[in-house]
């Protein structure tokens, strides 16, 4: 027979509306560190989780920085390179592949890649390099001020003005410098 159906447990069972409910009085001090124990370890566990994802995320950011600043910086290399091997060959006067190939930037994605990741130094050398630059090739007299829609007469007289030579090897100091910061900032010398 089950304890209920028993004759003894309906005489000695209390009446249901004598039963106390637990009130907070009646707690002990066990029963609150058995609850809070738990409480501090969970917690604890989500802090730890918040800070080693955060930690997680700024490793990640990190990593994309550097690929996409490494990819723009490899693009300025190689360009750099290019350049300074044209520039040491000449006064102007270029054959019409080698001013193409100076009148080439960085490619528009490369140059988005250094103007978001890139350092501000590299940048800002890379804008004087090609200010510099732009300068030259529009007063090279064989090919930069055909295009002014000046007469002919006006145009030859002031390519006269312009002394080759050293704003040529301005520019190639311009681009030497660009390639040498660049060198420094990719092996983390900068």
């Amino acid at each position: 027979m089950t304890p209920p159906e028993s004759p003894l447990y309906a005489v000695v069972a209390p009446p249901q509306s004598r039963l106390r409910r637990p009130s907070l009085r009646a707690v002990d001090g066990s029963s609150i560190s058995a609850f809070l124990g738990p409480l501090t370890g969970a917690m604890a566990a989500l802090l730890g989780v918040l800070i080693t994802q955060r930690g997680e995320r700024k490793k990640a950011h990190a990593a994309l920085v550097w690929a996409q600043r490494s990819e723009a910086y490899a693009a300025l290399f190689l360009m750099c390179e290019r350049d300074i091997g044209i520039l040491s060959r000449g006064r102007g006067g270029w054959s019409t592949e080698e001013r193409a190939v100076l009148d080439t930037p960085l490619t528009d994605s490369m140059q988005v890649n250094l103007y978001l990741f890139g350092r501000d130094r590299v940048v800002k050398t890379y804008k004087t390099y090609r200010e510099s630059l732009t300068r030259r090739l529009l007063a090279d007299p064989i090919h930069g001020l055909e295009l002014s829609g000046e007469p002919e007469d006006k145009r030859r007289d002031s390519t006269k003005l312009i002394e080759f030579g050293p704003h040529l090897e301005a520019v190639a100091s311009e681009c030497i410098k660009l390639r040498e910061l660049v060198r420094k900032e990719a092996r983390g010398d900068g």
